[in-house]
């Protein structure tokens, strides 16, 4: 590989006015120097070295995107069509802005300080200039807010925390418009299906928007009717045959994601029952799962592209020092009925 000392030999100047080119400080440099320098730089298909630019810059142009999602033994964070759709958005986003990508997965279930300290020497022992942020609750993003000081923007984050930047969706209304499609299809028992019987952030909000609904139509909710999907392969299986013995007391399942709602769907097809004939199914993000399966599921669409892209483009503002107007960016949702809700009435 060609050496910064060779580039200076063959363009007759010193190596720190190659350097200076390399990482962009021409201003006071004649244009016809800095050309010189940049033509031989191709020619020879120069490439940094990652760690002298670190060394030599006060800006590594990396920016950290760390995926809190504890593994499992059946599936990885990149698995989920989910977390692959938004990753592939920030990816292409932070590399068109002239940034690099650096990747923590976070996967086990762990202390507060137990993942967490690992984001934060992860972040400080490769120098980013900021994080986006996915999966952590707001007492996680509030530790990390306290024990990092570079940009952080989170993704899918409740916190009140006033330096608390977040991309989310209108989750609320998306579990508001589930559950009123299903209403307005003559559904009156419907089960709500979540990671828990507490549902927290994400869930917790869609599940407010669920009782909302059920409100309008003067119809009472119970605690009753939230199941908890774990995230276990074995264990989801073991829940779903649980709710199967179940599912006379339903007429629609509303799951909190596709994901479920999909896995849901092959495991009571299996079981010889006719979606949605014997049983409505509705999920939430409209993702590829959703899309394919047969029947394709009612769900509420969010555009994973446009959520991952705003998060990079508002840590990116803040990095170079422009302002920020939005603490929080709420994107919005739609519904798209499909053909697994049955038609009560």
């Amino acid at each position: 590989m060609v050496t910064i000392k060779e580039i200076a030999d063959l363009a007759n100047v010193s190596t720190t006015t190659v350097s200076n080119v390399i990482h962009g400080k021409t201003e006071k440099m004649a244009p016809a120097t800095r050309d010189r320098i940049t033509k031989i730089l191709k020619e020879k298909n120069y490439v940094m070295n990652m760690g002298a630019r670190l060394i030599a810059c006060n800006n590594s142009r990396l920016i950290g995107v760390i995926i809190n999602n504890p593994s499992t033994e059946d599936k990885n964070a990149l698995q989920d069509p989910y977390v692959s759709e938004l990753f592939g958005a920030m990816e292409r986003q932070i590399r068109q802005k002239g940034y690099y990508m650096l990747t923590y997965i976070a996967e086990q279930e762990q202390s507060l300080t137990g993942h967490l300290d690992n984001i934060v020497k992860t972040a400080q022992s490769w120098k980013t200039d900021g994080l986006v942020i996915l999966g952590v609750d707001s007492q996680e993003s509030e530790f990390l807010l306290e024990a990092l000081d570079i940009p952080l923007v989170f993704i899918d984050n409740f916190s009140s925390h006033p330096h608390c930047l977040n991309v989310g969706i209108e989750d609320e209304e998306g579990g508001y418009l589930i559950t009123r499609h299903l209403l307005e299809n003559g559904h009156r028992k419907i089960c709500f299906l979540a990671d828990r019987k507490d549902p927290i952030d994400v869930d917790a909000a869609r599940l407010a928007g669920h009782k909302r609904a059920l409100r309008e139509y003067h119809l009472p909710f119970s605690t009753q009717d939230i199941f908890a999907i774990p995230r276990e392969r074995i264990s989801r299986q073991k829940t779903f045959e649980d709710l199967y013995k179940k599912l006379h007391r339903y007429t629609a399942l509303f799951f909190s994601s596709d994901y479920y709602a999909s896995d849901a769907m092959h495991f009571f097809q299996a079981k010889g029952l006719n979606i949605p004939e014997d049983i409505s199914i509705t999920g939430f993000d409209d993702n590829y799962f959703s899309q394919i399966v047969t029947p394709p599921i009612t769900t509420i669409h969010q555009d994973i592209t446009e959520k991952g892209r705003a998060a990079v483009e508002k840590l990116i503002a803040v990095i170079e020092g422009r302002p920020v107007t939005e603490t929080r960016t709420i994107l919005p949702v739609r519904l798209v009925p499909r053909s697994s809700v049955k038609k009560m009435i």
